[in-house]
């Protein structure tokens, strides 16, 4: 009967057990421990009663009780006896009372533990795989009370570990995950309540950190740098984070966080160490190549003379590059495309090369353009072999390649008997031709006899090539049969003499050379590459010389003609075959000069067996050459240049050749008529031999004399017009140099030389007349005193004026003075002092006279004011006087207006006007008009006030005696203009005028009312300034707030002003004092104070847009003065909006940081735009946060290209956390900061 519902329960418990363990994932609920037990157990007390009287009765109060004791009742007294008013006798007596109470008592509570496993936490964190062990025990197992489960929260997550048997001890593991472990834990009894909560904290970081490394440089090629380089570690953890990023290179100890690295290849090793202890190495290798390959170029050839090479050249490169090593080396030669570098091989010409080489980082070096001359063929010239003297004989020197530089001749006997005659010609260019025309003289004026001379050309080029030509200048007998008949035996070719030592000297030391070598490149990458280098060039210049002339024979008849012919055909003959020879042997003897000079070049330095080595190599290179010479004539092998010149010879020859032939027959019938005539003549001089003998000897006896003495007084003639002809062309090149430094000097050279004569003239006029001039500077300087002056001033200042011109005066006639006995070579102090008194003295009275002339006229010109009828008596006196300065002022005016003073003729002008004025009394006599009274006010004032009475009358002097100073300066400033507004508006107008001109006053004096405009002119004259700046439009409708806000407008201008010359505003590196002036700004243009509500929205004008709502609620807006806008213009255009938006944005951040709520109206939209307005600004709050993606959606929905500033103040609001609702009462958006 028991047994089931005992099966019935264990049932239940079950069910319940199922339900919580598929349950726990949602349960996880804290209960808490709740082991309180009610039991109803009989309770036993002792109750002891006395009588006594209570309250005036008398009956058994209950005095004390007490549990009942086990076994007896332990009381003592006897039984209840009588107790009231009437007997009271009755003793204490005790007895027991029976009852049941609830009794409460508390269990044990289950209990849980929790313990980190496995964690090992240097740091207080947890490296390795960890987990919460808990452990749940149940105390009351002897009722059967066992543990259900464990539950809890990880990291605010619900979690419970079920087990499939409940027992009075559960465990449960729980693996910590990476980061932050927080638990709080209990367990779930079968009592129907849970333990304790416990509680277990951890931080897991199992995971080493990330490791990088960041490189900044300039990337080259290939994986180089071509800059220095920067090398930084770099590092990420997303658990415990990262404690340390360092790095170091090469497997060095210096760890750093960052290193720059120079040239080199480099093995960059990271370290990263995240909180937890955990470590992560990384090794990076970084390759820098900072310098520019190195190009080395060489030339080998011989270099010659001024730039130029006498042999053909090669060029050769090499490129090196000590890092990354080189990718590609290019050349390009006489300007043709880049190809793989050979070594590049000129000749005769004017070539350029250049080379580029890149390295493997990419570096480049590309040389400059250089340029090289090859000149390997010596000058050509053209000579007769043979002349008689007399005869005008041509030659010309060719160059075709560096061109010609010198050409010298040389004429002596071959005995070198005679001083040598050398002559130098200007060869240049390409060509040079001439005549040339020898007298027969030699150096030193000796005259040559009969003979044949040498006549050597020696023709060098630039390039220092030398070609030397020998010709024959024949001088023949004085009998001219025997003059066409050769003097002396031909020279063969052994006796050929070498060219003289005149022909080596050179005209002008041409610089010689070294064959260059050019480095280039080799610098830092951060160059362009290309290194600039000299570039050597010669310039040809070409050009012809004048043509040979001719001279004709004289004439003979008859049997001197045909013996003439005769002698010159066999001349002819001879001749031709001595040129032959003699061409060989110039030209052997020319290279066997050369190759002396040659040898002795090489010789230097060198040992007796090298010279001796080197001489036997120069011969047989000199056979070789014979040789080779030989075959190309055989073969055919010769040049172009060379085939022509060998036409050229062959047709001569033949030409030679055939007059030969002509002459020779000509010669045989020459030959039989002088026979014939020399039988004829042998036998008259025999039949008259013997009569004249005698008579011819005397007669020959005289003529020697006589020819004696011609001959003397011949070549004392000779000399004597040698001499003259000498002299005369010494004069002519004396006259030519004269005329060439003539045309030199500049016109104003010659033409103060040409007053020579003039300038004489005129000092001995001012030597003169020395005091004259004296007293003249004294007089000018005392004129120039009063005319500088004013010709009015004060006592002292009239002396001061009379000072200064004496000084003046004594000073310039000193000094003129000093340069006059200088220049007449006299002491310097002659007459020095009698000059300096004469026009110190003058200036003195003239500067003087006219101070106290003027003082005396206006003392009259007063006393005429007050006494006009004493005046009448001198009027023609006083008129006079007035005329007088009437006339000075007119002077006056005329000089200052000369002398382009302006101001200085204006008031001169302004005086003249009042002398008209005065009704011809000397001095200032508008007193006249006035009255001595009013004159009397006035000049209190100075002369400033009496001449602007003068000018302009009445109303003048009423305006100074009213304002004085004040109004003198406005009247000086602005006239006429001013008096009608003084006279209209007194003192304020005078106030205003001292700030802005007329016109702008009338404006602020009509427009505005006198108590408003006295409020600004209070405030400050900036104020007054600011004010004036609006347009009138402004100030007829908003002229009292204008006002009120004048002194803030002013000072926001003025900090413009101040920021405008601060210098370049870059807007992200502002300056502490140009953030200043934006703050200042932005604080004055901020209008209704700087608390409530802040008003933001479209400008439209003062009474339009969101300014009509700030103004019709009192709010915070900003609403700068419109001359803002354009100081900021001064910046640029670009400059001009950043400025404008650092200001904008500044009283927009006032507001954010007062924590000030904003209104956004979108009063002044256009209807059709309000749609797109509303689409934009719901765009930026509700867009990403980035500004680039807030700009991009504003763009989209105004369909603009840009973002006004009014949306750049809502992005603001946005970026500070401002939320935003409509207010369609108002038609605004209401931002507030939650």
């Amino acid at each position: 009967m028991q047994l089931l519902p005992i099966y019935k329960k264990w049932i239940l418990f079950i069910a319940v057990l199922i339900a919580l363990v598929f349950a726990t994932p949602v349960l996880a609920d804290y209960l808490g421990p709740n082991r309180t037990e009610t039991v109803t157990v009989e309770t036993c007390n002792m109750v002891r009663y006395e009588c006594k009287q209570v309250n005036g009765r008398w009956r058994y109060k209950r005095t004390e009780d007490w549990s009942c004791p086990t076994g007896h009742d332990a009381c003592e007294g006897g039984d209840k006896g009588d107790c009231d008013e009437g007997n009271h006798s009755g003793g204490p007596y005790c007895s027991r009372e029976y009852g049941t109470k609830e009794v409460i008592t508390t269990l044990a509570p289950a209990t849980i533990t929790g313990t980190i496993e496995n964690c090992t936490a240097p740091n207080g964190w947890c490296m390795t795989p960890t987990n919460l062990a808990l452990l749940a025990n149940e105390p009351l197992v002897d009722r059967g009370k066992v543990i259900l489960l464990i539950e809890g929260r990880f990291n605010g997550v619900t979690f419970a570990c079920p087990s499939d048997t409940p027992s009075p001890v559960m465990t449960c593991s729980i693996g910590l995950q990476e980061g932050q472990n927080d638990f709080e834990y209990w367990a779930l009894s079968s009592w129907g309540d849970s333990s304790e909560k416990g509680y277990s904290s951890a931080r897991v970081d199992t995971v080493p950190p990330d490791v990088g490394l960041d490189i900044s440089g300039v990337s080259g090629t290939n994986g180089w740098y071509v800059s220095d380089t920067t090398v930084t570690a770099a590092g990420a953890d997303a658990t415990s984070g990262v404690a340390s990023m360092l790095l170091t290179i090469d497997g060095g100890a210096n760890w750093q966080p960052s290193l720059t690295l120079e040239e080199g290849v480099y093995t960059v090793t990271v370290s990263v160490t995240d909180n937890a202890g955990h470590e992560s190495h990384s090794s990076t290798p970084v390759a820098v190549d900072t310098t520019t390959p190195s190009i080395s170029m060489s030339v080998a050839g011989t270099l010659g003379n001024y730039g130029w090479y006498k042999s053909d050249i090669q060029v050769t490169a090499t490129a090196t590059d000590a890092t990354s090593g080189i990718a590609t080396f290019e050349v390009s030669a006489d300007g043709g495309a880049y190809q793989t570098y050979t070594p590049i091989t000129f000749s005769d010409g004017h070539h350029t090369i250049r080379f580029k080489a890149v390295d493997v980082a990419g570096n480049l070096t590309e040389t400059p353009l250089q340029e090289f001359y090859v000149d390997t063929i010596p000058p050509v010239v053209d000579l007769p072999g043979s002349w008689q003297l007399g005869r005008d004989v041509s030659y010309e020197a060719r160059d075709a390649g560096s061109g010609l530089l010198a050409l010298r001749i040389v004429i002596e006997d071959e005995n070198e008997k005679y001083a040598k005659l050398a002559m130098d010609r200007d060869a240049s260019g390409s060509s040079y031709a001439s005549h040339l025309d020898w007298n027969g003289e030699f150096r030193n004026q000796t005259v040559a006899p009969p003979g044949t001379y040498l006549v050597w050309i020696k023709a060098a080029d630039k390039a220092g090539h030398e070609h030397f030509e020998l010709g024959r200048v024949i001088v023949p007998q004085p009998n001219v049969l025997f003059n066409l008949l050769p003097t002396e035996e031909p020279l063969v070719s052994a006796d050929l003499p070498l060219p003289p030592a005149e022909l080596s000297e050179t005209v002008g030391e041409p610089p010689a050379g070294v064959p260059p070598v050019f480095d280039f490149g080799g610098g830092t990458s951060e160059s362009t590459g290309t290194t600039e280098g000299s570039t050597q060039s010669v310039l040809l210049s070409t050009g012809t010389g004048p043509a040979a002339a001719t001279s004709s024979p004289g004439i003979l008849w008859g049997g001197a003609a045909a013996a003439a012919i005769a002698a010159a055909t066999a001349y002819a003959l001879e001749e031709t075959r001595k040129r032959k020879e003699a061409e060989e042997a110039q030209a052997a003897a020319v290279r066997a000069e050369i190759a002396r000079d040659k040898a002795k070049d090489a010789e230097k330095g060198l040992t007796k067996e090298e010279k001796k080595e080197l001489k036997a190599e120069q011969a047989r290179a000199h056979d070789a050459k014979v040789q080779e010479r030989k075959e190309r004539e055989e073969f055919g092998n010769l040049s172009a240049e060379e085939k022509a010149q060998l036409k050229w010879e062959q047709e001569r020859d033949a030409a030679y050749a055939q007059q030969v032939y002509e002459n020779w027959l000509a010669q045989q019938e020459i030959r039989e008529q002088m026979a014939e005539n020399l039988t004829d003549f042998k036998d008259r001089q025999e039949m008259r031999w013997d009569v004249e003998q005698e008579a011819l000897q005397e007669a020959a006896q005289e003529q020697r004399e006589q020819m004696a003495q011609d001959a003397r007084n011949q070549a004392i003639a000779e000399k004597l017009t040698k001499f003259e002809e000498q002299e005369e062309a010494n004069w002519v090149a004396m006259q030519a140099t004269i005329q060439e430094r003539e045309a030199e000097k500049s016109w104003l050279q010659r033409t103060w030389e040409g007053t020579k004569d003039a300038r004489d003239t005129v000092w001995n006029w001012v030597d003169q007349h020395q005091s004259e001039i004296a007293l003249a500077v004294g007089v000018a300087v005392g004129v120039a005193a009063i005319a500088l002056s004013g010709g009015l001033a004060t006592p002292l200042v009239a002396a001061a004026w009379v000072a200064g011109a004496a000084v003046v005066a004594a000073g310039a006639t000193a000094a003129g003075t000093v340069i006059l006995n200088n220049h007449y070579g006299r002491e310097w102090h002659e007459n020095l002092l009698k000059n300096v008194a004469i026009s110190g003295v003058a200036a003195v009275a003239v500067t003087g006279g006219w101070f106290l002339i003027q003082g005396a006229t206006s003392a009259a010109g007063a006393l005429c004011a007050s006494n006009p009828t004493a005046c009448a008596r001198v009027e023609p006196i006083l008129t006079a006087v007035d005329t007088g300065e009437e006339l000075w002022l007119q002077s006056k005016m005329a000089y200052q207006t000369w002398r382009g003073d302006s101001a200085g003729a204006a008031d001169t002008a302004l005086e003249l006007q009042m002398e008209h004025m005065d009704g011809g009394m000397p001095g200032n006599a508008i007193a006249k008009e006035l009255g001595a009274g009013v004159i009397e006010n006035v000049a209190k004032y100075g002369d400033e006030a009496i001449r602007l009475v003068a000018l302009y009358g009445d109303d003048a002097a009423q305006i100074i005696m009213s304002y004085g100073d004040d109004g003198i300066a406005v009247l000086m400033k602005y006239g006429n203009d001013a008096i009608d507004l003084i006279n209209d508006h007194g003192l304020l107008a005078i106030n205003v005028m001292k700030v802005v001109n007329p016109e702008d006053a009338k404006e602020l004096l009509e427009v505005l009312d006198d108590d408003v405009l006295e409020y600004v002119v209070q405030q400050s004259p900036e104020a007054v300034d600011a004010l004036s700046r609006w347009s009138t439009d402004d100030l007829t409708k908003y002229g009292q707030e204008l006002a009120l806000r004048a002194q803030k407008d002013a000072n926001a201008l003025a900090a413009a002003k101040k920021l405008v010359s601060s210098g370049p505003i870059d807007p992200k590196h502002l300056t502490e004092e140009q953030r200043a002036l934006i703050k200042t700004i932005a604080e004055n243009s901020t209008q209704y104070g700087d608390e409530g509500q802040v008003v933001l929205g479209k400008w439209v004008d003062q009474g339009s847009g969101f300014v009509e709502v700030a103004k019709d609620t009192g709010s915070v807006h900003y609403n700068p003065h419109p001359d803002m806008w354009d100081m900021l213009g001064e910046l640029g255009n670009e400059n001009q909006e950043e400025v404008a938006w650092l200001i904008n944005r500044q009283v927009v951040q006032t507001g954010i940081d007062k924590g000030l709520p904003f209104e956004y109206s979108l009063n002044g939209i256009k209807p059709e735009k309000v749609d797109s307005e509303m689409d934009a600004i719901e765009r930026i709050w509700e867009g990403a946060a980035d500004i680039d993606t807030m700009y991009a959606n504003v763009k989209e929905a105004l369909g603009s290209s840009y973002v006004p500033i009014r949306m750049q103040e809502l992005m603001e609001l946005c970026n500070a956390g401002y939320t935003y609702s409509f207010d369609a009462a108002s038609n605004s958006y209401i931002l507030i900061k939650p």
